[in-house]
């Protein structure tokens, strides 16, 4: 997660969400700008794990590059202005599929964004255990196979 949030400006109901999370305190939704530097051509860096969230909704939304976002057994490949939903018991992860950076909107809930907090605190606990104590579940580091890709919005093959 980026570093130096500044607080949330109730005065405005507004941040740039590359700077903070875009909600005021109680609010039920979280929205974070991310981005991922690429990976070398021919290999896949997953930026999470696969998990699943029991209780809460995660979406991202491409501002650059592209995403590929694994929902239960099929891949959706986003582009700029490409969106995608996992809901709540949807086996999911993301990875940029480029060497290219990317750029993306993700917005959950609050409960998701201490986990990702928590995994990251330095603390050492342990990962599984972090995702159970958030009502959500580590499934690992592989995909599924055979995956196929789709893309929003393109013609049927």
């Amino acid at each position: 997660m980026p570093g130096g949030y500044r607080a949330f400006d109730r005065a405005d109901a507004s941040a740039r969400v590359a700077e903070a999370e875009l909600a005021p305190p109680g609010s039920e939704i979280r929205l974070v700008e991310w981005s991922d530097p690429g990976n070398p051509a021919g290999e896949r860096g997953l930026i999470a794990p696969v998990h699943v969230h029991w209780e809460d909704d995660e979406t991202w939304y491409v501002l650059e590059g592209a995403l590929h976002v694994l929902l239960d057994d099929r891949v959706v490949g986003l582009d700029p202005g490409g969106a995608a939903t996992a809901v709540r018991g949807v086996r999911h992860t993301y990875w940029n599929p480029s060497a290219d950076p990317c750029r993306y909107l993700i917005a959950t809930t609050p409960r998701v964004m201490d986990l990702i907090a928590t995994l990251h605190d330095g603390s050492g606990r342990d990962p599984a255990d972090v995702f159970r104590s958030h009502a959500s579940e580590l499934l690992g580091w592989q995909l599924p196979s055979p995956l196929t890709v789709v893309h929003p919005g393109a013609a049927p093959a």
